[in-house]
């Protein structure tokens, strides 16, 4: 069976006869990162990079398996060159990899190494979609939000329209507006989710809207208009570029979907300096 190698800094990456390199640098890297967790990743409970990649690459979880479609199929494509072949990556040997998800999947069944296209959209997703900030998205489809509060200018230019419609979770969000809501939903006595697993850049889900008004005794009524809101159901994640108002959306791909700025992402992430760079496996003559 083949096996995975250390790439080694002491002097340059020398690679034994027949090993692929397979880091970033090539075409065969990860594109889920440790220190850069993508949202779906999170959302889906990915518990690693490696665990993403597994996920992205065999198709086991069908919202992780959806993003980078184009790179995805690159990969695929010439994932023969791979078979039989020692990989090589930055990783040590006791780390999570995803050179041992490629040792696997192109030494695996050839079902194994079949791309498939990304799963069709939920049927009853409606065409008009609204964007929404996050985290207010999430509380409309996980946290009773009855009330999406808009100006009365947007209200009289097309927000008037009743029926159920897409909720698509809005690519920009400020650490200060997520701060601010995060704090008015957990006095409602729900926990908002860290800012880094929330979806944004995509469809989310749907809700009905049953009115406009002017007044309103839900807590969640700002004003000075609110859309009446009831039944929202979530879906699959579905990567789309937003729009004002209402708008009719289609499926986008991974760069609709933004990373976690800096402040996003998990606090006390590993060290840089607890990485040991020397080699713990010999590549050839290094």
């Amino acid at each position: 069976m083949p096996r995975r190698l250390r790439i080694s800094r002491a002097r340059g990456a020398h690679l034994p006869p027949g090993a692929v390199r397979v880091d970033r640098a090539t075409v065969f890297g990860n594109p889920f990162r440790a220190d850069d967790p993508h949202p779906v990743a999170v959302a889906a409970g990915m518990p690693s990079a490696a665990a993403a990649f597994r996920a992205w690459l065999t198709g086991s979880h069908a919202d992780v398996a959806a993003l980078y479609p184009e790179r995805k199929a690159t990969l695929l494509s010439r994932l023969d060159e791979l078979h039989g072949r020692d990989l090589a990556c930055w990783c040590g040997p006791t780390d999570e990899c995803h050179a041992d998800v490629l040792i696997d999947v192109a030494n695996g069944p050839p079902r194994m190494r079949e791309w498939t296209p990304p799963s069709p959209l939920p049927h009853d997703l409606p065409p008009l979609a609204l964007s929404v900030r996050q985290p207010w998205a999430w509380a409309i489809l996980h946290a009773g939000k009855d009330i999406e509060n808009r100006s009365w200018q947007a209200v009289n230019h097309g927000l008037r329209q009743r029926g159920r419609i897409a909720v698509h979770a809005a690519a920009g969000m400020t650490k200060d507006e997520y701060w601010e809501a995060r704090e008015f939903i957990d006095r409602l006595g729900y926990t908002c989710p860290d800012p880094h697993a929330l979806f944004r850049g995509g469809i989310c889900g749907s809700v009905e809207v049953i009115d406009v008004v002017g007044r309103s005794d839900s807590p969640w009524f700002f004003g000075p208009r609110g859309l009446v809101l009831r039944e929202p159901r979530t879906c699959p994640f579905v990567p789309a570029k937003g729009a004002l108002g209402y708008f009719r959306w289609s499926r986008g791909d991974e760069a609709d979907v933004p990373p976690p700025a800096k402040w996003m992402r998990p606090a006390d992430p590993v060290p840089a300096s607890t990485i040991d760079p020397e080699p713990s496996l010999p590549l050839g003559d290094v």
